[in-house]
């Protein structure tokens, strides 16, 4: 059984009573010096190539009802052991379909988790979107990484707000890391 969390965003994001920009950029991190192809997309219920821009504004758009100062969204960890990775890829022996079984667990769990509500939903009704990652490079807390992540994070920042055209100054950027 994976390990499940939920978090608060990062001290350097915005609190989740407000936009969920910066911790959608922040989850982009694996993404940057990375071609179309090679890109890790968000996915949610029924699509699996969710772009950015999608996230945001599904997630800020979706407060109907709720005061300034509640909460507007939550960030949750799933996190797998190496042995429940190493059995999703005997299940699924072909390449991409771990990740295709990973999705599909995360859907069921979502499906789980909108029943609880009791009121005959399902996972297509909630508003999530969820993103595989495959590193962890860097955590806000740990004193050793700390400058590193700060600047590391503004470097994405600058280069989420350039034009996907402006290919060199993204390489320019991305070779700050």
């Amino acid at each position: 059984m994976p390990y499940f969390k939920i978090s608060r965003p990062p001290d350097h994001a915005q609190k989740n009573t407000g936009s969920v920009k910066d911790l959608a950029e922040y989850l982009e991190k694996e993404n940057l010096g990375k071609d179309m192809m090679e890109k890790e997309y968000f996915f949610d219920h029924n699509n699996d190539n969710v772009l950015l821009e999608e996230v945001i504004h599904g997630i800020d758009n979706n407060k109907k009802g709720l005061k300034k100062t509640e909460t507007k969204f939550y960030e949750m960890s799933m996190s797998f052991s190496q042995r429940e990775l190493n059995h999703i890829s005997t299940l699924h022996p072909k390449q991409g379909a771990k990740d295709g079984a990973i999705k599909e667990y995360i859907r069921s769990t979502m499906d789980e988790y909108a029943k609880q509500f009791d009121r005959g939903l399902e996972g297509k009704d909630i508003v999530y979107y969820a993103k595989i990652e495959r590193n962890r490079r860097y955590h806000p807390k740990d004193a050793a990484n700390k400058d590193t992540y700060k600047v590391n994070y503004a470097i994405t920042a600058e280069i989420n707000a350039l034009p996907e055209s402006d290919h060199a100054k993204r390489r320019q950027l991305e070779s700050k890391f």
